[in-house]
């Protein structure tokens, strides 16, 4: 079984449709709908009753949420505690940009960004090329188009004119 999708469990058991799961994890309806698929394979159990009005839990489903819940618990348990202990991030991040908006946009948050974060070292790349992060040139990339291939999570900004 993947953990993972006890997570994508969670979100459609609280949101009761695939639609407004997807936009709480911010991942694609049909791939939420295949992990529980794989996750009530694994268990051998039907968690769902798809009905016009959602996504509603069986009984199997509604004793899967209890338990659930109470991992999720217990992980956010351990953050904080890890939080409450000083663990802080560190390493360098390489950032790929063009040029125009490494420069202007990025580079001016840099030193607000190091005084919070101190043990985190930006590697900013601002040129009129982009780096690939699908193939580990870089760690992000702001980017003009969104890559085709690759393992990436990737995340709109804002809409981009030329004027």
């Amino acid at each position: 079984m993947n953990w993972d999708d006890l997570r994508l469990f969670l979100a459609v058991a609280r949101t009761e449709r695939l639609s407004a799961a997807a936009a709480m994890t911010r991942m694609d309806a049909t791939t939420i709908s295949r992990r529980i698929k794989r996750l009530e394979h694994a268990l051998e159990q039907r968690l769902f009753e798809h009905t016009p009005a959602g996504h509603v839990l069986t009984d199997h489903g509604t004793r899967l949420l209890e338990q659930a819940e109470r991992m999720e618990a217990a992980a956010l348990g351990v953050q904080r505690s890890g939080s409450a202990a000083g663990a802080q991030m560190a390493g360098t991040i390489r950032l790929s940009a063009s040029e125009g908006f490494g420069s202007r946009v990025i580079a001016p948050h840099l030193r607000s960004f190091t005084a919070d974060h101190p043990r985190i070292e930006i590697d900013l790349v601002a040129s009129s090329g982009f780096l690939n992060p699908s193939r580990r040139e870089a760690d992000i990339a702001v980017m003009l188009a969104r890559p085709k291939t690759g393992p990436l999570i990737t995340r709109k900004l804002t809409d981009y004119h030329l004027g």
